[in-house]
Formats: structure tokens, sequence, C-alpha cells
């Protein structure tokens, strides 16, 4: 545990004395780029260069820790780094500099413990730049020395991890040196009531979430995910012309296939995800047979499932992932599997996600009458993917004890919000029962699915009594599904070897 002692004072009261009169920075980084030391340095030459009325008047402390004695490839990227650094820090010292006062002080593995904590309680300012890191303890180390009556501010990187639980502290993109220079200027003008509250948010943070409280945290998920783990399993490939084989000798058959992603593929406008010529047609001939009820299933609402296949008249809908379905039949109203589901939770969510989807180039927003979807899939791959994780945790903490829940399906890039208890699996249980006082039951069920939602079908299906059922999965990945198939173009092989499929009476003759 990091705590400022009485045997830290005199190391405090001789660094103030060294720095008087000076506002001081500091940094500890390891001598590698990804740490971002150049960009730190360059972006103090930006800052200098902004404010001249700061120049003698703030140093910047950068401890360097070289501890790792890695040769061969790595040393010679270190090497590289550290000649970049020295390059930059003479410029900027010898432009800005004189002989009673240089803006950056470099100390290179020279500072005791006691002597880091020290520095870390006298520091105005914090200054933690990372490219890329997943957790960086110098933050926390920095919140763990200051002092309560008179704390310093932390700017610390957008890219590095915990930047959403680290509240009171400026953010920054470590590419962005004029951002940078703007963001020092703040915080060494910030004023002491300010810099208090951010400094009380950064304390709770680091002290409520230390290594116990991830542990409680972690292990659990670890676990959950194991367990996950076995009730899945990895998938064989599918034989179409066995499926189309068995197929041929049933008399009923019920064909569940999910909409996007497994009857079309994605396009990056969604007006574009439009149904072949030739989909359209194998549809109308497989609904053409008294023997298939065919149902397509999907996360869209129940307009844009009419507006691409409403048109074939023998074709039933399961929309808004599992909340309406609409049977087989011409003019068959929309039905909901639920009554009084209670969706005032909607509104809220709607308002936080139109929030992402406006600071979020390339995502775009999806709303039904019982679920919000927000897709990220043409977004940046680094830059759509940190703002969605960041979204579904606050989207759980936010639906916590609500009638709700967030699904993140990273396959496809969006995040789903719907109702507790609402799903694809939901809505196959709704269309069982329907059918259950009909003269020939089912021989066989077929279904097609391609991402996480398509789970809940998939697991419904495996508590059916009959064994003549064929779950499929779109790509091979873990799944509850029984076989997988490549792609898309192969589910249409397969509808149409089914569409093709001469009627058993006939054959029989």
């Amino acid at each position: 545990t990091l705590r400022i002692t009485d045997k830290h004072k005199p190391l405090i009261e001789k660094l103030r004395e060294n720095f008087e009169g000076m506002k001081v920075l500091v940094g500890m980084d390891r001598l590698d780029f990804v740490n971002g030391l150049p960009h730190k340095i360059l972006a103090m030459e930006t800052f200098l260069e902004a404010f001249p009325e700061w120049r003698g008047k703030v140093v910047l402390c950068q401890v360097v820790v070289d501890t790792n004695k890695i040769e061969g490839s790595y040393s010679a990227h270190k090497i590289k780094v550290s000649r970049q650094v020295n390059e930059l820090i003479g410029k900027v010292n010898g432009k800005y500099g004189d002989v009673n006062y240089f803006p950056i002080k470099i100390l290179r593995n020279s500072l005791s413990r006691d002597e880091l904590m020290a520095l870390y309680n006298m520091a105005d300012v914090a200054l933690v730049t990372p490219l890329r890191q997943g957790l960086n303890l110098c933050a926390f180390e920095y919140i763990a020395c200051q002092s309560k009556d008179d704390p310093g501010v932390l700017i610390y990187s957008e890219f590095a991890g915990c930047d959403n639980l680290l509240k009171g502290a400026l953010l920054i993109n470590p590419y962005h040196t004029d951002q940078i220079a703007r963001t020092l200027e703040r915080a060494l003008v910030m004023s002491p009531k300010r810099k208090q509250l951010r400094y009380e948010s950064l304390l709770q943070c680091a002290t409520n979430f230390n290594s116990r409280t991830w542990t409680k945290r972690v292990f659990p998920a670890i676990v959950q995910a194991s367990a996950r783990s076995k009730e899945t399993q990895i998938i064989p490939n599918l034989d179409i012309n066995y499926l189309s084989n068995v197929t041929f000798r049933s008399n009923k058959r019920l064909i569940l296939l999910d909409f996007r992603g497994t009857l079309l593929t994605f396009e990056p406008i969604p007006q574009l995800n439009k149904p072949s010529p030739e989909l359209i047609s194998t549809l109308e001939s497989l609904t053409k047979d008294v023997r298939n009820d065919v149902f397509v299933l999907g996360g869209v609402s129940s307009e844009i499932l009419e507006d691409s296949l409403g048109h074939i008249p023998n074709l039933g809908f399961v929309a808004e992932y599992g909340y309406f379905v609409r049977y087989p039949g011409k003019d068959q109203p929309w039905q909901t599997v639920r009554s009084n589901i209670n969706l005032w939770w909607k509104k809220d969510v709607a308002y936080v996600l139109e929030y992402f989807s406006d600071n979020t180039p390339g995502s775009f927003l999806e709303v039904g009458e019982s679920c919000v979807t927000w897709h990220f899939r043409d977004t940046d791959k680094d830059f759509g993917l940190a703002p969605a994780r960041l979204l579904q945790m606050q989207l759980e903490q936010m639906l916590q004890y609500q009638p709700a829940q967030a699904v993140l399906v990273f396959e496809k890039k969006y995040i789903v919000v719907h109702s507790t208890g609402i799903h694809k699996g939901t809505a196959i249980r709704h269309i069982m029962k329907n059918c259950e006082n009909k003269e020939s039951p089912y021989e066989i069920v077929i279904a097609l699915g391609d991402d996480k939602t398509d789970e809940a079908m998939f697991k419904q299906l495996t508590s059916l009594k009959t064994n003549n059922v064929w779950s499929c999965s779109v790509n091979m990945r873990i799944s509850n599904a029984q076989y997988y198939i490549d792609n898309v173009g192969m589910v249409l092989d397969l509808l149409r070897n089914i569409a093709d499929t001469p009627d058993l009476q006939s054959h029989k003759e």
C-alpha cells in the first residue's frame, strides 16, 4: 500500500526547494514506443509554443524505467526509442531553456521508491499518455500519493485501461498534441475546488476498485465462462446432401431461418439489405409446398420484414428478436408472444444510444416497438469497439433492476436492448404451442442462425421430444447448434435442395 508518512516529508520539502516557483508535471514510463513518450515530449513542445507565459514556470520531470535486459530485436527497438527521446528532449530544452532552466528533466532509474512517492505527492499534474495499454498503475500510484488538502490533476490517455472509471481525470488523445497542450493549460489554471472534486472521484475509484474488488469480479466471470463452454461445443460441418435426403423422407417440416447474416449478407447501408431474386424464388417454392411451414426470424422490425419478404403469402415471420409473430397465410395479423410487457425503459435507453450514435462516426440506430439496436460494424475497428464496450457497461448498470437486458453481439457488431425473457426461443415456444393441435405433427425441424441472438432458438429446440431436429450455425463457432454451414451461399444451396424435394406420395407412385 502506498501511503505518504513522516519519512517522506524531508524528501517532499527538498523537491519543493529545487522547483521553487515552478509548476511540476510528472510522468513515469518504460522505454517503449507504446507508452507514448515521444508524443508526450512533442505535446510539451506544443504547450510551450502555444502558451509562452508558462515558459520558465513549468517543468516536466520524466522518469524513464529501463529494467528489461532483453537482447535482439527488442533491444534494438529500445535503442531506437531512446535515441528519438533524447533528440526530442534536446530540441525542446535547447529551444525553450537557458542556463538556469530546462523545461524537461529526465530521470533514468535514479529514484528510490520513497523519492518517487515524494515526487508524486508534490507534482501539480501527472501526465499519463500511453498509445495502447491495459492498466496504467502509475496513475493509481499518483492518486494514492496525493495530498487530500492540495491535490494535483491527472491527465490520462483514453487508450489506456480504466479510462471510463477514472471520471476525475482529464482524458486526452495521445496522438493529438494540440489537445494535450490545451489540457495541460487547463490543468495548471484549474481552481482548487475543481481539483478537490476531481481528486475525490479519483480516490473513490482507486479505493473501491482495488485488487480484491477486481478478483471478486474476474473469477466469477471466469467460472461462468467455463460453465458456458461446457454447455456448448465446437460443432461439425453440416452434410447438405444427407439433410436433403432426410427431408425428402418427411411429410411435415418446420423450417426456421434467421434473416440478416443467414438469408442475407450484411451491407454497409441498411437499405441495401434486400433479398436477391434467387432467394425470393427459393422461398416461394418452399412455401408453396404444403409440407413446409417456413418462418423468417429477425431482430428487425415487422415493417422491414414485410417490406423485404411480405409479398410471399405462405411465409411466417418473427420480428424484433421474438416479440412479434405472424403465422403463414394471407392477411394473418401480427401477434405479441407475451402480453402486458413493460417497455417504459425504452425511452431512456434510446436517449443513451442516440448519444453514442451521434458521437461514433459510422454507427447508426434502429428503434423498434420493443427493442433498440445500436450498430457499429461500419466504425473504425479500434475506435468503434471501445465505445461499444463502454456502452455495454453503462447499459448493464442502467438496466440492473429493470425488466430489460443489453446484449453485445460481437460477430455482427451491434448492441441490442430488449425486454427480459423475450428472445427467439420464446417465439419458438409460441410457434410449437400453436401447432400442437395440427393433425400431422412436424416430422423434422430445421433451424439456421448465425449469431448470439440465435442461441436461444437452438437451446429451445434441444428441449423438443423429437430427435429429428437439425439446428445449424452459419460459420464455424462455439454454439448450441448441432452443426455449422459455411456461409450464406451454402444456406441458399440447402434451401434449394429442400425446395426441389418431390412430394413423397407422388414419389411412391
